[in-house]
């Protein structure tokens, strides 16, 4: 069973011993999509909305809309430093400003930070599947082009950027 010997590895890199936890397969009962359930557009600030790609929505004129599918990575807008942080960028991004996105997740805070005003938005994670996510919803906002996702390590980033954002665990 490889599955089951793959989880016994993962659990014992944290120190818990095969004896102290159970295995079992289950069927996919939804889980993985039911959180979409509880996300609806969402007013961030003066500028923004950030809608999911599935709702039908029709934005105020004075609103720019980020349609957003998270996937799998971080990012809708709905916890309070991923909003805080678009309200951060709102006060204080200038037009034409390069944008650093530590940490991109769903790419929400380095599209956000485009339909702000930013010129061109750099972000990086550690997981692949959050670039990917990153790059799709860049695509489906039509700013492919000034965007630019990677796995790169922040130590081999060479440019500079007068905003920089991490909105990651304070840990890392």
């Amino acid at each position: 069973d490889v599955e089951k010997k793959e989880a016994e590895t993962l659990v014992g890199n944290f120190g818990v011993t095969p004896e102290k936890w159970s295995w079992s397969l289950h069927a996919d009962d939804g889980w993985s999509t039911r959180w979409k359930e509880f996300f609806h557009p969402l007013e961030v600030g003066k500028r923004l909305v950030i809608c999911p790609s599935w709702e039908d929505y029709t934005p105020p004129s004075s609103k720019r809309v980020l349609w957003l599918d998270p996937g799998m990575a971080f990012g809708t807008g709905q916890h309070p430093t991923t909003r805080g942080t678009l309200l951060l960028l709102e006060k204080y991004l200038h037009q034409g400003d390069l944008f650093f996105d530590v940490g991109c997740g769903s790419g929400i805070l380095s599209l956000s930070a485009l339909l702000c005003g930013a010129s061109f938005a750099k972000g990086i994670d550690i997981d692949p599947d959050s670039v990917t996510v990153a790059y799709e919803n860049a695509e489906a906002n039509h700013l492919s082009s000034k965007v630019d996702f990677s796995t790169t390590p922040i130590s081999e980033i060479e440019e500079s950027f007068p905003i920089v954002a991490a909105n990651i665990q304070a840990h890392i």
